[in-house]
């Protein structure tokens, strides 16, 4: 029972995230697209999903990565929203004068490699903090730890109700 409660809660809290970030998202108007941005985005995830669809095996059953809605253009599709969600965040950030210290870096990437290491099996080298921050970025955990701000204290102002 406790593990049950436990694990639903945990899904009400990622839930509340989830639906309060898609609302803070959609409340955001982006006047322009950064074209270069997006270009660079869009061929990244094309390049990444076309390497993934080599990998799965799916072209011997006659599948394309075309079929799978795989295309450029969904591609930069993919990439505005994934930007507009990024530029969104940094621009509340900014309006609201909300910054990350080196304490919330620091116990963020001690969070995240803790929860990789997790996964890993017995007979993989576990990540240091040195070690995962070849795979990722100050600012990747930084956008982390706004998220959490971010949508952390929207939730605390917000009033939710089960649905029946």
């Amino acid at each position: 029972r406790e593990q049950l409660e436990k694990t639903y809660d945990e899904s009400v809290r990622k839930n509340q995230y989830l639906y309060t970030w898609t609302a803070i998202v959609n409340a955001c108007e982006m006047k322009k697209y950064p074209e270069s941005a997006v270009k660079k985005l869009g061929k990244d995830l094309y390049n990444y999903n076309y390497t993934w669809f080599a990998a799965s095996g799916y072209a011997q059953y006659g599948l394309t990565p075309a079929n799978l809605g795989i295309t450029e253009e969904s591609c930069n599709e993919q990439a505005r929203e994934t930007l507009k969600e990024e530029l969104c965040l940094w621009a509340i950030a900014k309006a609201n004068n909300i910054t990350v210290g080196d304490e919330e870096y620091t116990a963020k990437l001690n969070a995240l490699v803790e929860s990789v290491n997790e996964s890993l099996s017995a007979d993989t080298t576990p990540y240091t903090a040195e070690t995962y921050l070849k795979t990722t970025t100050r600012q990747s955990i930084e956008t982390k730890v706004l998220y959490d701000k971010i949508v952390g204290d929207a939730i605390a102002s917000a009033t939710f109700t089960e649905a029946e």
